[in-house]
Protein backbone atom coordinates (compact mmCIF):
# COMPACT_ATOMS: atom_id res chain seq x y z
CA UNK A 1 0.00 0.00 0.00
CA UNK A 2 1.25 3.34 -0.64
CA UNK A 3 1.79 5.59 2.01
CA UNK A 4 -0.23 9.00 2.05
CA UNK A 5 1.46 12.26 1.48
CA UNK A 6 0.42 13.29 4.93
CA UNK A 7 1.75 9.88 6.23
CA UNK A 8 5.13 11.04 4.32
CA UNK A 9 5.20 14.67 5.26
CA UNK A 10 4.84 13.78 9.08
CA UNK A 11 7.42 10.77 8.56
CA UNK A 12 5.23 8.68 10.11
CA UNK A 13 6.89 5.01 10.57
CA UNK A 14 5.36 2.17 8.53
CA UNK A 15 3.02 0.19 10.17
CA UNK A 16 3.40 -3.55 8.76
CA UNK A 17 2.41 -6.70 10.17
CA UNK A 18 4.10 -9.59 11.63
CA UNK A 19 3.48 -12.47 13.76
CA UNK A 20 -0.10 -11.40 13.50
CA UNK A 21 0.36 -8.42 15.31
CA UNK A 22 1.21 -4.78 13.45
CA UNK A 23 4.85 -3.52 14.06
CA UNK A 24 5.73 0.26 13.68
CA UNK A 25 9.36 0.70 11.78
CA UNK A 26 11.04 4.16 12.48
CA UNK A 27 11.87 4.91 9.09
CA UNK A 28 15.57 5.96 8.56
CA UNK A 29 17.34 9.18 7.59
CA UNK A 30 19.12 9.92 5.10
CA UNK A 31 23.00 8.55 6.29
CA UNK A 32 21.25 5.23 7.90
CA UNK A 33 19.60 4.66 4.71
CA UNK A 34 22.79 4.91 2.86
CA UNK A 35 24.05 2.67 4.52
CA UNK A 36 21.17 0.34 4.44
CA UNK A 37 21.62 0.60 0.49
CA UNK A 38 25.19 -0.26 0.65
CA UNK A 39 23.89 -3.59 2.00
CA UNK A 40 21.23 -3.94 -0.53
CA UNK A 41 23.57 -3.31 -3.04
CA UNK A 42 26.34 -6.32 -1.64
CA UNK A 43 23.61 -8.95 -1.46
CA UNK A 44 21.78 -8.05 -4.74
CA UNK A 45 25.56 -8.25 -6.24
CA UNK A 46 25.61 -12.10 -5.41
CA UNK A 47 22.40 -13.07 -7.39
CA UNK A 48 24.43 -13.56 -10.54
CA UNK A 49 26.43 -16.14 -8.99
CA UNK A 50 23.52 -17.99 -8.58
CA UNK A 51 22.64 -17.98 -12.16
CA UNK A 52 25.96 -17.88 -14.07
CA UNK A 53 26.30 -21.06 -16.13
CA UNK A 54 23.81 -22.85 -14.83
CA UNK A 55 23.86 -26.49 -17.07
CA UNK A 56 20.52 -27.82 -16.69
CA UNK A 57 21.65 -30.57 -17.95
CA UNK A 58 23.75 -31.24 -15.15
CA UNK A 59 21.55 -32.56 -12.54
CA UNK A 60 23.88 -32.02 -9.55
CA UNK A 61 25.15 -28.41 -10.42
CA UNK A 62 21.59 -27.76 -11.28
CA UNK A 63 20.40 -28.68 -7.65
CA UNK A 64 23.53 -27.18 -5.93
CA UNK A 65 22.14 -23.43 -8.02
CA UNK A 66 18.86 -23.76 -6.59
CA UNK A 67 19.63 -25.03 -3.19
CA UNK A 68 21.55 -21.93 -2.65
CA UNK A 69 19.43 -19.33 -4.21
CA UNK A 70 16.44 -21.34 -1.89
CA UNK A 71 18.34 -21.26 0.61
CA UNK A 72 20.35 -18.09 1.11
CA UNK A 73 17.64 -15.71 -0.50
CA UNK A 74 15.00 -15.93 2.15
CA UNK A 75 17.81 -15.41 4.87
CA UNK A 76 19.60 -12.10 3.06
CA UNK A 77 15.80 -10.93 2.93
CA UNK A 78 15.47 -11.26 6.58
CA UNK A 79 18.64 -9.91 7.57
CA UNK A 80 18.19 -7.00 4.99
CA UNK A 81 14.89 -6.48 6.46
CA UNK A 82 16.23 -6.38 9.75
CA UNK A 83 19.08 -4.24 9.17
CA UNK A 84 16.34 -1.32 8.36
CA UNK A 85 13.75 -2.50 11.02
CA UNK A 86 16.53 -1.97 13.89
CA UNK A 87 14.20 -1.09 16.46
CA UNK A 88 12.28 -5.05 16.22
CA UNK A 89 13.73 -7.67 18.30
CA UNK A 90 14.31 -10.28 15.49
CA UNK A 91 14.29 -13.69 17.37
CA UNK A 92 11.01 -13.09 18.77
CA UNK A 93 9.57 -11.88 15.27
CA UNK A 94 11.11 -14.47 13.76
CA UNK A 95 9.32 -17.25 16.37
CA UNK A 96 5.81 -15.97 15.20
CA UNK A 97 5.72 -13.71 11.74
CA UNK A 98 5.42 -16.30 8.57
CA UNK A 99 7.44 -15.92 5.63
CA UNK A 100 4.57 -14.31 3.71
CA UNK A 101 4.21 -11.35 6.30
CA UNK A 102 7.77 -10.64 6.13
CA UNK A 103 8.01 -10.77 2.25
CA UNK A 104 5.09 -7.97 2.48
CA UNK A 105 7.03 -5.63 5.10
CA UNK A 106 10.27 -5.93 3.38
CA UNK A 107 8.03 -4.98 0.25
CA UNK A 108 7.15 -1.68 2.42
CA UNK A 109 10.78 -0.95 3.38
CA UNK A 110 11.67 -1.67 0.09
CA UNK A 111 9.36 1.30 -0.93
CA UNK A 112 10.75 3.28 1.69
CA UNK A 113 14.39 2.58 1.32
CA UNK A 114 14.64 3.45 -1.81
CA UNK A 115 11.94 6.53 -2.76
CA UNK A 116 14.77 8.48 -4.80
CA UNK A 117 14.70 5.48 -7.49
CA UNK A 118 11.42 6.35 -8.64
CA UNK A 119 11.48 10.10 -9.17
CA UNK A 120 14.72 9.42 -10.71
CA UNK A 121 13.17 7.21 -13.33
CA UNK A 122 10.30 9.63 -13.35
CA UNK A 123 13.01 12.44 -14.44
CA UNK A 124 14.47 10.71 -17.12
CA UNK A 125 10.71 10.09 -18.80
CA UNK A 126 10.53 13.24 -18.94
CA UNK A 127 13.82 14.30 -19.92
CA UNK A 128 13.20 11.65 -22.67
CA UNK A 129 9.82 13.38 -23.96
Amino acid sequence: MDRTEEQIIAQEPLTVVLGGCKCEVRLLTIKESREWRRQVAVALSVMPNYTKAVDTTDPEQFKATLTGILEAMPETVADLFFGYAKDLVRETIEDTATDAELAKAFDQVMAVGFPLVKALIGAMGRISQ
